[in-house]
């Protein structure tokens, strides 16, 4: 009818050029659907190295054969420790993060354990324990602002007894 609206209504008469309706929502759902799945590679790709670094805890018992270090720190750094005791076998470290960021620790410069740390999981503690070192120290690459702390003691493991 004449004087009615007709927005919804294609008109043969105007030339214009059809163009179908978008859909908006689209390329927001491809969009979390990508990062659904780096993300989830990414987080099973952190467990599996995370599985591939975990350590059982050694049969043989172990002595703590030096005073205990303790050192917190901001963002990466070296700590220096005292030379090992000469019973000393290996190098216990308790690593603990005090705010979230990105970590790795230990006594080689290049090749450490690394963690994550979420603000859910500050104050978390790792442990490992390391060969001992050829320099006395330890190197902690962390996030410029990430908060840390450790305690360092060396230790002696004597081999259990076969039966």
């Amino acid at each position: 009818m004449d004087g009615e609206p007709d927005e919804l209504a294609r008109r043969d008469d105007v030339d214009e050029e059809f163009r179908p309706r978008q859909r908006r929502w689209v390329r927001p759902i491809a969009w979390v659907a990508v990062l659904a799945l780096v993300l989830g590679a990414g987080f099973s790709s952190a467990l599996a190295l995370l599985g591939g670094q975990a350590r059982q805890a050694p049969e043989d018992p172990a002595t703590i054969v030096s005073s205990v270090i303790e050192e917190r720190g901001i963002g990466s750094g070296t700590v220096a420790i005292q030379a090992p005791p000469e019973e000393a076998t290996a190098l216990a470290v308790r690593f603990t993060c005090l705010s979230p960021g990105e970590f790795a620790w230990g006594t080689d410069p290049v090749e450490n354990p690394r963690s994550s740390c979420t603000e859910a999981g500050v104050g978390s503690e790792v442990w490992n324990e390391f060969a001992l070192p050829d320099l006395p120290q330890l190197y902690i690459t962390a996030d410029q602002d990430a908060e840390w702390a450790i305690e360092v003691v060396y230790i002696s493991r004597t081999p259990a007894e076969s039966a």
